[in-house]
């Protein structure tokens, strides 16, 4: 394992020492193929895919801790020469989530004596970085009701503007609203739903549109431009990584080739479309449970905010859950090519008990449902890095079960604590 630390640079630690993963010390780790499974301590949770120009190494943690941990961690290495690309380390202290990214930036032999201390000082626009946790507001606006008020009335918009528009709290604990439509009239009826919350200064619309003109006042060297042409793929040669399962189980119903195919680019696009739409709720459900509000500010929340809260998580879990079904049913042909379907969770899961127990559950659900999605978008999308060989359907199948498991928790957690604020709010 290596480490770096501004006194002693870089150090080589014994091969069985354990990294310390902590906000104060994550920094210093350097990403390295042969310590990442010590990393999460855990080899059956680690998974590798292949990519165009090398592998892709992942782990996410399902586990709940109050301590420092580990949530998930993504390492890319070089094809040619196994070397680390980048790595990301999302790490959990308390109700506090942070994440640290490694990118090689150039990749050169060096002898020591041309490696200076400077290389390793840290980019001033990361000290810029915020938690969501740290929200610290400024005025006597209870900037945690406005950004319910917002949350609320994105929720009244629809999914399909849901889609498209985030609500981020600001250190200062402003709430700010961004997002990009086609048009400029799209773009101008959201405007005016929420016009009357700005009000109050502190609500902030970062909203345009694909067909407003150019911001002439930005200076053209601010703008970076990047051009990536990529290998072409032949469509009418090339299958899907999960076209052998999918064709298999097909040809069993009987159906000619003709429209085995139809139906396997039809399964595709519903299946990839369904992973899509949960990664999103599960980001929402994450944000609105633990990146959107401190903890101070759900202690302090009156009875009616609490509700709507609640009321918010619960429409989302909702949302969810019908995707997941959803994507059970597009998935069916894989289970039945002779793969063991996810279990039904335990009728037996208890609610959880704390925020923090609360908040570590939809951090979970958010990253195991990031990963469902890069192996769905791997296995039912061409690429030029496409291969049969490199997915995981065995992977798919536990993150389905664990997915439900995780959501159940969660929806019974709301719900008992719905009927509590329901009763302590009549009374």
């Amino acid at each position: 394992m290596i480490t770096y630390s501004e006194r002693s640079g870089l150090q080589h630690s014994p091969a069985d020492t354990s990294p310390q993963l902590a906000f104060d010390s994550a920094w210093a780790h350097v990403p390295e193929a042969a310590d990442f499974d010590r990393i999460s301590g855990e080899t059956g949770r680690l998974s590798v895919r292949r990519e165009r120009d090398g592998y892709d190494l992942a782990y996410v943690n399902q586990a709940g801790s109050p301590a420092a941990t580990l949530i998930s961690a993504d390492l890319v290495l070089a094809g040619d020469s196994i070397h680390p690309v980048s790595e990301t380390l999302r790490i959990r202290e308390g109700r506090e989530t942070r994440e640290y990214r490694f990118q090689e930036l150039s990749y050169e032999i060096l002898p020591p004596s041309r490696v200076e201390d400077g290389d390793f000082d840290v980019d001033p626009d990361l000290v810029n970085l915020h938690s969501s946790v740290s929200i610290v507001p400024t005025g006597p606006i209870n900037t945690a009701h406005l950004a319910l008020e917002a949350l609320e009335l994105l929720n009244n918009l629809g999914p399909d503007v849901e889609q498209i528009v985030d609500v981020d709290r600001n250190p200062d604990g402003s709430v700010e609203l961004s997002g990009v439509f086609t048009t400029s009239e799209e773009k101008e009826r959201v405007v005016h739903v929420f016009q009357p919350l700005r009000t109050t200064g502190s609500l902030k619309l970062s909203l345009h549109s694909g067909d407003e003109p150019a911001d002439r006042n930005v200076p053209s060297g601010l703008i970076k431009i990047k051009i990536e042409e990529l290998a072409p793929i032949a469509t009418d040669s090339r299958l899907i990584p999960f076209d052998p399962e999918l064709r298999s189980a097909l040809s069993k119903q009987g159906l000619s080739n003709q429209e085995i195919d139809t139906r396997i680019r039809q399964l595709s696009v519903e299946a990839h479309l369904h992973g899509s739409q949960l990664h999103r709720e599960a980001w929402n459900i994450h944000q609105i449970a633990e990146g959107d509000f401190s903890l101070d500010e759900l202690q302090r929340m009156p009875p009616e905010d609490k509700i709507l809260w609640l009321t918010l998580l619960d429409k989302h879990l909702r949302s969810f859950d019908r995707e997941l079904a959803a994507l059970y049913a597009d998935l069916t042909p894989v289970f039945s090519g002779g793969k063991t379907p996810p279990k039904a969770p335990p009728t037996h899961l208890s609610s959880l008990q704390t925020v923090n127990e609360f908040g570590l559950s939809t951090v979970a659900l958010n990253a195991m449902s990031d990963r469902l999605h890069l192996l769905l978008t791997a296995g039912l999308t061409l690429s030029s890095s496409s291969n049969s060989q490199n997915h995981n359907v065995a992977e798919i199948f536990e993150l389905l079960a664990d997915l439900k498991s995780q959501e159940s928790q969660l929806r019974r957690t709301v719900g008992r604590l719905q009927m509590i604020g329901q009763d302590s709010y009549t009374r």
